[in-house]
């Protein structure tokens, strides 16, 4: 600018129409001058409802454009002749865009040859004509003289693009690599069609350019096969890469917070052996806290090492199966073990095992291990995650432990203190200070190079104390780093709250990258089920007729027959919001979604506040993922603004199969169709798209089962009316064949609603499907002709498989959420599988792994507060019921199988008899230890908790015995049936009662032995041996028998009110209430 004020020959006018134009910043470091917007100066520039006012507004800009070229042009050469500039600075700024970007590409290359094809191509005969002006312009610099009679090229422009293709560019590209045309000049540029010439041209390069990228292409796929690289690290390598990277850029910039590190440092130096939980609404700035301990670990804990996960920012942190597999083989890069195989990560429940055991086993005094989860709620809810079942609350030792998370979603706070019960494990992120805030703000501002004013930091500052949060802080900083010095603080309005300024970065998006392109393409993004790919985006937003009519308001689709969007917009778009995105993986793809819950609520009410505005983004988006725009579909559009109608637009969206080939499924298509299909066309309650093309989809059905697993599939689904219903039911009555074998959908459809098709239209549509793909199918399989199997609307809703062996006891929690069922495993071993009752998934196996093989009949309970559940035989092992953490391990001393397992009340005893010995034992769950044997003359089978002192057992001598938990001392005795008689016993303690069967069929209810009516009824109805027993309430009682029925008794009259047959089997086992 100085320069232009010295320069003699520039006149006093121009100089002042600069310093109109170009306003000093020195809010720039250092300080730069600014071109104002056109619109400053000339409001009419973009004003389309004026026309004639533009054009003259737009005229005007560019008679002030060119004068203020000349301006600058005579000003550079000024400055290079008084040394100002060297040549090289002087080429910088009067080069063209194009010379910057291949100079750029080109630089640091050192492979030119094998990576570049160049191609440069003059023109001869090329004269300036006015006829010829349109033309012209589209391939070189033109202007008009003085007197605008005469056109003549630029001379300045073709001197530099000489220079760029004769000397700058074989200079550095190898010969090989570079292929040069001369070719004659036509009225019409390029015309391959009236100039033979030009279509040889244009053969070649094409030629060249297919030949050479296969060569490169070739070249690069040989040298990657030459060099052994192994997957497992190389993929860890990325991961490692990316979270420390986004560790790198969250502590650039960091700035106070000592209280809270302060505390952090202080709890791992403890020895409280549990973990620590970080907690904080969102904006709080927990990632940043985290990062900041990763960063300090090894100052804070010597040796230690560090294994940090950002969850949710990467396709391996999205799922905690994943995260914890990727964990693991990291955890065992570091200490030299074994990478784990296959077998154990690839089911979820071994995997949890395998991670507990690497902790627990590998850290040491002088190497210990720090974990690091940042953002539990940024995983999916995949393998029950919320529910923190995964974690470990006792810490091995040399193993600490920091997780953050939003202390409200998915309830992750207070599931966690179920089970982390101390108070001091956890530490509540509060609000950032306002001289922290401020000294925030200089960091980031340095680091940008830019500052601000003291009215701006005053303005700042007020805002700040209102809002003191640093995702405030952030989003007001990406406004506030743009301000020049010279925006007056009367011009300034800043958000309130952290919604009201996510509001105003979309305004802002919105004005800079047009309305209708933001709010659909964010719409899209938000309408995502767990976020889009940046491919998906583009695709669904060339099926958007009005995106399309608002990009292509100025110009035509540049590519014959396609009418697309292209992808410089989006990715222009994509750079503005990419602090405020996150990376994911959903649908075996990395996808893009927002990071911050705030940002989801608010474009969620923004973009879809209006209900049909949000159906429409899930319509476009379904049928995007249907294939309604793909494999040269044509969608006929309309640009309005270019006045012209695309009859044959092909959208160029990528095909969307099912299947991509025998064994690679669609799994984007699998994962989101269905959320966005039941979002759109609703009709009557009923979802139309999901009844076309998926519920009664056998081929959609099949497919599912085959890429995802059975719960995936029914989640997918609703009942909506009655033929949708018995569907389902369907489905869970077949679930345990499904997971299994999903090759058996079609016989196990056919089999349970055969005879439903002649009510059901959808039934009967799918059903036909089934049929004919059982025609085509090369899968020996068994179908069946007819309905055979059980059918749906009865009483049985699914069964529970994956049982090795017969099931030999089955309990459920108190609340009816989750069942436990017991059996043998493959090498004989007590087994329990751990259901969730709600979807019947299998949540955890459970193994008892003792020095012999079970026995003998198997035990189970469940703790009253459904924390714990002990299951075994001559050994018991007590697991923690969320985590499946195996606590104690309780031993008995004989190898006798335990029977009539019980748990106290308050959770601190177990008592269990013996199935073929004379004592009853009684273990302190406390300590895992076997607090007392009480002796009996023959086998004591039976053991119950009477009281916080007392427990009653039942032996083979006929007796019932009353005994002191403290004394060990038997305090009464009475007799209820004869020698070796008695069967099965129950207890019901509010009435103080014991209930016995026995061979011949009889009950007995006895009455404790210092009671008044110590005699027993007898309830005779049974005719073979009693086999269960049930107490209902204080009157009602339910048994079964060898008999093969079922009744139930009033006990206070001694009837019988119910009595069920049918069985096809005795009733062996137990009922459960």
């Amino acid at each position: 600018m100085d320069t232009v004020s010295k320069d003699e020959s520039t006149s006093k006018e121009d100089v002042d129409l600069i310093r109109k134009w170009y306003v000093e910043d020195t809010n720039a470091i250092p300080p730069v001058y600014v071109l104002q917007p056109i619109t400053v100066h000339l409001p009419n520039y973009c004003d389309s409802s004026d026309v004639q006012k533009q054009n003259a507004a737009r005229q005007m800009w560019w008679e002030v454009f060119e004068r203020m070229r000349k301006v600058f042009d005579s000003a550079a050469k000024l400055a290079r002749q008084e040394g100002v500039f060297s040549a090289d600075e002087m080429h910088e700024l009067i080069m063209s865009v194009t010379e910057d970007e291949i100079r750029h590409g080109l630089k640091d290359n050192t492979n030119i040859g094998d990576t570049c094809i160049f191609f440069t191509r003059d023109f001869k005969g090329m004269e300036p004509a006015f006829k010829q002006k349109a033309t012209l312009s589209m391939f070189t610099d033109i202007q008009t003289d003085d007197d605008n009679e005469t056109l003549e090229f630029v001379d300045h422009s073709k001197t530099l693009l000489t220079r760029l293709k004769k000397e700058y560019i074989p200079s550095v590209v190898p010969a090989e690599a570079l292929n040069s045309f001369t070719l004659p000049w036509c009225e019409k540029g390029i015309d391959p069609i009236g100039c033979p010439e030009h279509a040889e041209y244009l053969g070649q390069m094409c030629e060249i350019f297919e030949s050479r990228m296969k060569a490169m292409i070739d070249t690069k796929l040989e040298d990657q096969r030459s060099k052994f690289v192994d997957p497992v690290k190389s993929e860890l390598q990325r991961e490692l890469l990316h979270h420390a990277s986004f560790c790198k850029t969250k502590c650039s910039a960091f700035q106070g917070r000592e209280v809270i590190l302060a505390s952090i440092r202080s709890y791992l130096s403890s020895n409280l052996s549990k973990p620590l939980v970080v907690h904080g609404i969102s904006g709080f700035g927990k990632t940043s806290v985290m990062a900041m301990v990763a960063r300090h670990s090894r100052e804070w804990i010597e040796g230690c090492i560090t294994v940090l996960r950002f969850l949710g920012t990467s396709g391996n942190s999205s799922t905690i199966h994943a995260t914890l597999k990727s964990m693991c083989k990291q955890i065992c890069f570091a200490y030299g073990a074994p990478q784990p195989s296959s077998d154990h990560s690839e089911d979820f429940s071994e995997l949890v095992q395998l991670f507990n055991n690497l902790i627990e086993t590998l850290p040491s005094k002088d190497k210990p291990l720090l974990l690091l989860f940042d953002g539990i709620d940024q995983l999916s809810s995949n393998n029950n995650a919320h529910k923190m079942n995964w974690l470990l609350k006792s810490l091995p030792k040399n193993v600490h432990v920091v997780v953050s998370m939003l202390p409200q979603e998915h309830n992750i706070l207070d599931n966690i203190k179920k089970t982390l019960t101390d108070p001091s494990c956890y530490i509540g992120m509060e609000v950032v200070g306002e001289e922290n805030g401020i000294a925030i703000m200089a960091g980031w501002l340095k680091e940008r190079k830019r500052r601000l004013n003291e009215e701006q930091v005053r303005v700042v500052r007020e805002a700040f104390r209102k809002c003191p949060q640093p995702l405030y802080l952030k989003l007001l900083f990406e406004e506030f780093v743009k301000w020049p010095s010279y925006k007056t603080v009367a011009d300034i309005k800043l958000p309130i709250t952290v919604v009201d300024a996510i509001n105003n970065l979309f305004q802002e998006l919105e004005e800079h990258h047009g309305l209708i392109f933001v709010a659909h393409a964010l719409g899209y993004l938000t309408a995502g089920k767990s976020g889009l790919t940046e491919a998906e985006i583009e695709d669904v937003l060339s099926c958007d007729d009005k995106v399309l009519n608002d990009v292509y308001q100025y110009w035509d689709p540049p590519v014959e027959g396609a009418v697309r969007i292209p992808p410089s917009v989006w990715k222009r778009l994509y750079q503005d919001i990419e602090e405020f995105i996150t990376e994911k993986q959903a649908g075996g793809k990395t996808v893009i979604a927002w990071y911050h819950r705030q940002f989801i609520e608010t474009a969620e009410k923004r973009f879809h506040g209006d209900p049909e505005t949000k159906m429409a983004r899930h319509k476009v988006l379904a049928d995007m993922f249907l294939g309604e725009y793909s494999r040269g579909k044509i969608r006929p559009i309309r640009l309005e603004k270019r006045n012209k109608d695309f009859h044959n637009a092909d959208r160029l969206v990528s095909p969307q199969p099912l299947m991509f080939g025998e064994s690679a499924f669609n799994l984007r298509k699998l994962h989101e169709l269905p959320f966005h299909l039941m979002r759109c066309e609703i009709m009557n309650g009923v979802p139309e798209g999901m009844v076309q093309h998926i519920m009664y989809n056998f081929e959609w059905i099949l497919t599912k089962l085959r890429a995802f697993n059975f719960l995936e599939l029914v989640n997918d689904f609703s009942k909506f009316d009655e033929e949708s219903g018995i569907l389902l039911e369907a489905l869970y009555l077949s679930g345990s064949n499904l997971k299994e074998d999903p090759f058996c959908l079609a016989g196990q459809l056919l089999g349970r609603m055969y005879d439903l098709m002649d009510n059901y239209s959808n039934i009967r549509k799918l059903l036909g499907e089934a049929k004919a793909w059982v025609r085509t199918t090369h899968h020996s399989l068994i179908i069946p002709r007819g309905a055979c199997l059980i059918p749906p609307r009865g009483q049985l809703k699914t069964s529970l498989a994956g049982h090795p062996s017969r099931v030999e006891a089955i309990a459920c929690t108190g609340k009816g959420d989750v069942i436990v069922t017991v059996c043998k495993d493959s090498n004989g071993y007590p087994m329990a599988n751990v259901w969730d009752e709600e979807n019947t998934e299998l949540i955890h196996t459970l193994r008892v792994k003792a020095g012999s093989k079970a026995s003998g009949a198997l035990s189970l309970a469940i703790s009253h507060d459904d924390t714990f559940v002990i299951f075994g035989c001559q050994v018991l092992g007590m697991f923690e019921l969320t985590s499946g953490e195996c606590i104690w391990k309780l031993e008995t001393g004989e190898n006798h199988a335990i029977s009539s397992l019980q748990i106290h009340e308050d959770g601190a005893l177990a008592i269990g008899g013996s199935e073929k010995g004379s004592n009853v034992c009684i273990w302190d769950l406390h300590r895992g230890q076997l607090l007392a044997k009480l002796e009996h003359p023959k086998i004591a089978n039976f053991a119950f908790f009477e009281g916080d002192a007392e427990v009653l057992t039942g032996c083979q001598d006929g007796f019932f015995r009353q005994w002191s938990i403290t004394s060990k001392e038997c305090l009464h005795s009475f007799q209820a049936h004869k020698e070796n008689d008695m069967k099965v016993v129950a207890h019901a303690r509010s009435i103080q009662t014991i209930v016995s069967g026995d061979s011949n069929g009889s009950i007995r209810i006895s009455r404790y032995a210092d009671k008044p009516s110590a005699q027993s009824k007898v309830l005779a109805g049974h005719r073979k041996a009693v086999t269960c027993l049930l107490v209902l309430s204080d009157h009602l009682l339910a048994s079964g028998s060898a008999d093969f029925t079922v009744r139930v008794w009033n006990m206070t009259e001694g009837t019988a009110a119910l009595n069920c047959k049918g069985m096809s089997k005795a009733c062996i086992d137990q009922m459960i209430g």
